[in-house]
């Protein structure tokens, strides 16, 4: 049920496109619990770069763009805005300019311009419809 809750409260953010990455968590951070790689700080993930490791957290965050994009939109339509070559340029240097935020905090920042372009095109294509 929190999930139908943070999904309804995020769609409702993002279609007046006043959000922010802080809209992508639960009210109460306490009771988001956030598996693995994701409570890793970006400074490790950027340590990560430098070795095999780095694979570990470019699947971890695949996985987490692929199920999120599947529970907001209930299609793949949502992945034909995520590039892989600039998403993770992109998270470098997210992550080097904020160290000390988790890496599931970094991924979420990422999404937010993702979830703009989905949710206007989506908003566009019920428009045309309706006329």
């Amino acid at each position: 049920m929190r999930i139908k809750s943070f999904v309804f409260s995020f769609l409702l953010m993002a279609s007046s496109h006043g959000f922010t990455s802080e809209s992508l968590s639960y009210e109460n951070e306490s009771v988001m619990a956030v598996i693995g790689l994701g409570n890793h700080t970006c400074k490790k993930y950027l340590a990560s770069l430098n070795s095999d490791n780095k694979y570990l957290y470019r699947s971890w965050a695949a996985g987490y763009v692929t199920s999120f994009g599947h529970i907001v939109t209930k299609s793949n339509d949502f992945h034909i805005y995520y590039k892989n070559s600039t998403f993770y340029s992109d998270l470098k240097t997210y992550c080097t300019d904020n160290k000390t935020v988790r890496f599931f905090d970094a991924v979420n920042h990422l999404l937010t311009p993702i979830v703009i372009q989905w949710t206007n095109r989506n908003k566009q294509a019920n428009k045309n419809l309706n006329r």
